[in-house]
Parts: C-alpha cells; structure tokens; sequence
C-alpha cells in the first residue's frame, strides 16, 4: 500500500466525520441527516479497504481489518436498522442488540480506531518507500 493511499483516506475519514457532524447540524430531518452521514461513512470504509485490496498481501494492512469491520460491520448494519423502521428514533433501535445511542458510541469509537489504523499503515509505508529509495541510492551513488 502506498503512503499516499492513506493521507488521502486520512483526508477522506475526516471529511467523513465532518460531514456527519454538520449532516446532523444543518439537515433537519434525522433521517435524512442519517442517510447523508452514512453514506459518507460508506464511502469512507469502501475506499479504505480498496486501497488496502489493490495492495499486495492485503491482509498485512491494520486498515483492512478496520475498514471491513467498519463497513460491513457498523455502518451498514446501522444503515439498514435505520432504514428497516423509519419511524423509530434511533435511540429505540437494537443494532446486533446494542441500544442505538451505546451503538453509536463504539462506532464513533472505532471510527477513531480507523484513522489511527490509517495513521500507523501511512507511517509503515511512508517508511518502506523511504527505505526502498535510500537503498537504491546507495546502490546508484
């Protein structure tokens, strides 16, 4: 994977987060507010484990592993209980039998776990790449 594929999805996971916030913030209705902040969580969790797949042993990357759980385990659970009953507040909703409000804490939780992952795969590539170069240096200089 490369370093850059990770401060772009860095870049992309904040404005994720942002755009929920500010979703929530200037969209009066929840629902809508909802579906606009998990489709950019959607978004989101899809291009970091595309990054992390076009990637050779993509298994070795912290970001495959959050970002699949992300995807497939938080936001698209949360998509669907949302949109199961549209006319129960979130609150009242059981995701994997998790109150809504203590299910929307670990995913805000883990969201933060997802960029640290991002944090530390951009850091070991960026670290690969440089130690790649440098050794090739050596060898030309």
């Amino acid at each position: 994977m490369k370093w850059q594929d990770c401060l772009k999805a860095l870049g992309l996971a904040l404005i994720g987060g942002a755009l929920a916030g500010l979703s929530f913030s200037l969209i009066p209705s929840r629902l809508v507010a909802g579906a606009v902040a998990g489709a950019g969580f959607l978004g989101v969790g899809g291009y970091c484990l595309w990054i992390t797949w076009r990637a050779q042993k993509p298994w070795m990357w912290v970001t495959f592993y959050t970002s699949l759980v992300h995807l497939f385990g938080i936001s698209l659970p949360m998509i669907i209980v949302r949109w199961m009953d549209p006319s129960v507040p979130f609150a009242q909703m059981k995701v994997w039998g998790i109150q809504g409000h203590q299910f929307h804490l670990y995913s805000t939780n883990f969201y933060y776990t997802l960029i640290l992952g991002l944090a530390l795969d951009g850091l070991r590539a960026w670290i690969a790449e440089h130690s790649k170069n440098k050794s090739q240096s050596h060898m030309t200089g």
